[in-house]
């Protein structure tokens, strides 16, 4: 099975949860990260491990640009080419 944006954007959310340490269903993927308790440090650290799972690499142009979990899902996607 080939990686697809249906496929990543569940991951990218339990990935998101997990690091925030919250349940999967409070992540409104819609919703500025601040607003789900990430600073960031948080999106940093997201950014780097979703470089090293998907082995990419996010521009910090790219980076400042991230401002919710759609964006984060938009940004790896792009990298992806998916």
């Amino acid at each position: 099975m080939s990686l697809t944006r249906e496929i990543l954007t569940p991951e990218i959310k339990k990935t998101i949860a997990e690091h925030l340490g919250t349940e999967v269903d409070q992540v409104d993927m819609n919703k500025h990260l601040s607003e789900i308790g990430a600073d960031s440090l948080d999106l940093i650290e997201l950014v780097m491990e979703f470089e090293e799972i998907y082995r990419i690499e996010l521009s910090d142009e790219v980076c400042s640009n991230i401002e919710t979990g759609t964006d984060l899902v938009n940004a790896v996607c792009n990298e992806l080419k998916l």
